[in-house]
């Protein structure tokens, strides 16, 4: 069974999945990353810098075949982006494939990263903090609805984040 870490950005899905997948000797596999080297620019190494260029109906329809193609892997450790489950039927294919495990995160945290991480580039510029929230409360309702196992990333470390999933998912460590 794959399980599939979904959440808002910066919630601490690619951390907390490399986790995992090294107590579980699984593979991780972070749709990020298979984005941008499928892209096959050898000048862009990020997910924003495919969406400035070529716009979001490009980029989700590329994220799209992305996550069409997960349904080759098996046992795996799965990190989505943030918005994925938004578009398309990208929630049915990834429910086929695994369990979807949310990790919802409390919004001070996550502004607090993404102010870290340089405020991200779609937010509108006058006013980032209140676009992100907005962003935030509708895709909280979609994680809701469609995440099989929901973690409270509150006051957990990515450790404390990996041992929830590990026991809430029945995985248990080491197998």
């Amino acid at each position: 069974m794959n399980i599939i870490l979904c959440g808002l950005p910066t919630s601490g899905k690619t951390t907390t999945g490399k986790i995992i997948a090294k107590i579980l000797h699984r593979q991780h596999v972070d749709t990020d990353d298979l984005i941008v080297q499928n892209y096959g620019n050898p000048s862009v190494t990020t997910c924003r810098q495919i969406y400035l260029c070529e716009g979001e109906d490009f980029f989700r329809r590329f994220e799209n075949k992305q996550i069409l193609a997960l349904k080759q892997h098996k046992n795996c450790i799965i990190s989505i982006g943030g918005g994925s489950l938004s578009y398309f039927d990208n929630d049915k294919i990834l429910k086929s494939i695994g369990c979807l495990v949310y990790l919802k995160t409390r919004f001070p945290t996550l502004w607090k990263r993404i102010c870290q991480r340089g405020v991200l580039s779609w937010l509108d510029p006058a006013h980032p903090q209140k676009d992100f929230y907005q962003l935030m409360k509708k895709r909280q309702s979609k994680l809701d609805e469609v995440a099989d196992i929901i973690i409270d990333t509150a006051n957990l470390t990515p450790h404390g984040v990996a041992k929830q999933i590990l026991i809430t998912s029945k995985i248990g460590y080491g197998k």
